[in-house]
């Protein structure tokens, strides 16, 4: 088994992979020399994997980094975590609509996943 790359000492960042992050990496492959810029942030992994997966299929190199261990650091860190999504600058313009459409969307169905919700409890609840 490959042994996996630790960050560097002394540094507040860390290196993608490291210590059993949570960084989601989707996408082709990215060449050694991009240099990868931020295009968003958000506070919801699930809602970090949906935007790397549309950027991913869009054919550009992503990497949502973990800004924080949401496990362990609300005990010592009551800030929310959040997920950074990278990508390389030469793709930024084309991934920040990319984000700006697919949070558009999430919006747009949030009243019907509530309307969902609240039909599924209703029929989950013991009757009176």
């Amino acid at each position: 088994m490959a042994e996996r790359p630790q960050a560097p000492a002394g540094r507040a960042e860390h290196a993608l992979g490291t210590a059993g992050d949570q960084d989601i990496v989707k996408g082709p492959r990215a060449s050694d020399d991009d240099l990868f810029v931020r295009v968003g942030t958000t506070e919801d992994p699930i809602e970090a994997d949906l935007l790397t997966t549309a950027i991913a299929d869009a054919g550009i190199p992503v990497a949502a980094r973990a800004q924080k261990d949401h496990l362990l650091d609300p005990l010592v860190n009551p800030n929310v975590p959040f997920w950074a999504l990278m990508v390389p600058d030469q793709h930024a313009a084309q991934a920040r609509t990319i984000v700006q459409q697919q949070r558009a969307e999430l919006r747009a169905e949030e009243p019907d996943l509530a309307e969902a919700a609240e039909a599924e409890e209703r029929t989950t609840e013991p009757l009176p």
